[in-house]
């Protein structure tokens, strides 16, 4: 798979909520490729999705549940990939 296919990929995953395939494919992409831009921008728009749906689940006080806990999860590992914290903040 090309590159501009992973990154397209990646946001179709995003688009159609599946999120865990999404983080798949860029953990695959970024192990051959570590500094790959496009797949990175695509994990970083994956990122800010499952940010701001995490946000909204805990001002709805709906954060205690699997739904919360799973998109946290996948939140916190697809930001170890990115460089950057649950909030989005770089960590190096």
């Amino acid at each position: 798979m090309s590159v501009i296919d992973v990154s397209g990929h990646i946001r179709e995953c995003t688009i159609s909520g599946q999120y865990a395939r999404a983080l798949v494919l860029g953990r695959d992409a970024l192990r051959e490729r570590p500094n790959d831009l496009a797949v990175l921008a695509a994990l970083l728009e994956l990122t800010a999705l499952l940010r701001a749906e995490c946000m909204d689940l805990a001002v709805r006080k709906m954060d205690s549940g699997p739904t919360y806990m799973d998109k946290e999860e996948l939140l916190m590992e697809i930001s170890l990939l990115t460089g950057q914290d649950v909030y989005g903040r770089p960590t190096a």
